[in-house]
């Protein structure tokens, strides 16, 4: 028997609870039709200074969803992409397109040079298919 395919939406917690973060969760979920661990909807999450929490979940999926706003991650994001990326890991970028989201492939992460937690890193990304989900 297969494993099924697992994901992992790795997304800042500022967006947690809020009609981004529901509308993303639902195109991902969508597009790729398998599992996705959310860390808001399914983990327990902690306000902590330790941003790789959910690192030891990167070894159990099958790839990534990272949101990101114009191109660049929050820390916690970073150290998770980052992780996945190592191990060969699928990772893929969801980005805002009007009202819905599009996709691209993550290939590098680079942590920018001013240290801002929210704005941690940026993607370097190659396109997919112009797939677009309302």
């Amino acid at each position: 028997m297969d494993k099924p395919i697992l994901g992992f939406f790795s997304h800042s917690p500022k967006t947690f609870n809020t009609t981004k973060e529901y509308k993303e969760y639902v195109f991902i979920s969508r597009l790729y039709n398998s599992f996705i661990i959310s860390p808001n909807i399914h983990l327990v999450y902690k306000k902590m200074s330790v941003y790789n929490q959910y690192l030891q979940l990167i070894e159990l999926i099958d790839f990534m969803v990272v949101s990101s706003l114009n191109g660049t991650i929050g820390r916690g994001s970073y150290f998770e992409v980052r992780q996945a990326l190592e191990r060969n890991i699928p990772v893929h970028e969801t980005y805002p397109v009007g009202n819905s989201f599009k996709i691209r492939k993550v290939i590098a992460v680079n942590v920018l040079p001013d240290n801002n937690i929210s704005s941690y890193a940026i993607l370097t990304t190659i396109p997919l298919k112009n797939i677009l989900y309302k």
